[in-house]
């Protein structure tokens, strides 16, 4: 049997040439991660606020509640940021995954504020996070990876 050398090689040292900046332990100046940071926020910003203003223009709410419905969609994500980033208990990645808002349920958070409003819109929200919560914990994504698509899964999870 012939062993071939440059195959032996590339496994024993797979670091290759890349056009990299900055490898993964190592620290931008502080000019490349501000402006890369603004780049974040204004890209998240959009994606945070745009949810509840749909919500609150389709269900005609006032300035007042609307201005409410987005600050705490910023300050709800700014925290369950930090928790994600810094792991509290069992809980959160230990790394940086911006959670906001998602456009998933926005059609049945629509159907609810129209049926009961704000109070039915934040009820069905508090009942429906521990269940998510409990099959999150319970099938640790087997179940998606052979019952359901991907895109399921991933608006599933993403919420």
């Amino acid at each position: 049997m012939k062993i071939n050398t440059k195959e032996l090689e590339d496994t024993i040292n797979p670091v290759q040439a890349t056009d990299l900046i900055y490898g993964i332990n190592d620290r931008p100046p502080f000019r490349d991660a501000f402006f890369a940071a603004i780049q974040h926020l204004l890209a998240i910003f959009v994606a945070i606020i745009t949810p509840p203003l749909i919500i609150a223009n389709a269900l005609s709410l006032d300035l007042e509640t609307k201005g409410f419905l987005v600050s705490m969609a910023l300050f709800v994500s700014g925290i369950s940021t930090f928790v994600q980033c810094r792991r509290i208990g069992p809980v959160g990645a230990g790394l940086l995954c911006i959670q906001g808002t998602s456009f998933s349920f926005i059609g049945s958070i629509i159907a609810a504020g129209l049926a009961g409003g704000l109070p039915l819109i934040f009820g069905c929200c508090m009942a429906a996070a521990p269940v998510e919560m409990i099959v999150s914990r319970t099938f640790k994504y087997s179940l998606c990876n052979y019952s359901f698509s991907f895109g399921y899964c991933g608006a599933a999870y993403r919420a």
